[in-house]
This record gives structure tokens, C-alpha cells and sequence, in this order.
């Protein structure tokens, strides 16, 4: 499995608990943060994925540690499938907000 987090910047935005883009419990590749300008970070916490290339069982225990780790927890967004031709099996994206304001 594969976590990547995208940030905007300035970092940390408000609500974020965790210095890892969630609390993890299971293994996990989870390469640095990037960051991005303000104006490309959604206008809440997203964690984004393509449909079937995710196992169901992974998806929920990503959820439930990201519930625990950041505040509000990630809304999920499936991905549009164009952009899945070289995604991994459960790769997941987590985008924070922009700072509001």
C-alpha cells in the first residue's frame, strides 16, 4: 500500500494532528509530503483513490486512522478512471485543505 499526502503550503493547516499524513497501524510506503500552491489544495481534506485497484478491507482501515489522525477526517474521492492507468493497488492520495481565509 501506498499513502502520499499533498499539502498546501503554509504547513500545518489547521486541524492537522499528525506530522505523517495519518497514523498508520498496517504496513505502509509512505514517501514525503509534497508540497502545492494554495490554489491547487481542495477546499476540504481529501483522501483519494481509483476504484478497483483498492481492496475494501484497506480502504477502511486507512480511513479509520486518518479519522483519528486528522481533523475533520478526509473526505474519500474516487479518482476518474483516466487517471488510473499507472496507479498502484491501493495507492491513496491524501490532499489537505487550503487554509481558510
Amino acid at each position: 500500500m501506498e499513502v502520499v499526502a499533498w499539502r498546501p503550503t503554509p504547513w500545518p493547516p489547521p486541524g492537522c494532528t499528525s506530522r505523517l499524513p495519518c497514523n498508520l497501524r498496517f504496513p505502509a510506503v509512505v514517501p514525503g509530503i509534497e508540497l502545492v500552491p494554495t490554489r491547487n489544495a481542495p477546499t476540504k481534506n481529501d483522501l483519494r483513490y481509483c476504484a478497483g485497484k483498492v481492496d475494501p478491507g484497506t480502504l477502511e482501515s486507512v480511513q479509520k486512522a486518518e479519522a483519528a489522525a486528522i481533523d475533520p477526517a478526509p473526505t474519500p474521492r474516487v479518482l476518474d478512471p483516466s487517471l488510473c492507468n499507472r496507479v498502484r493497488v491501493n495507492h491513496f492520495e491524501v490532499w489537505y485543505a487550503r487554509p481558510a481565509g
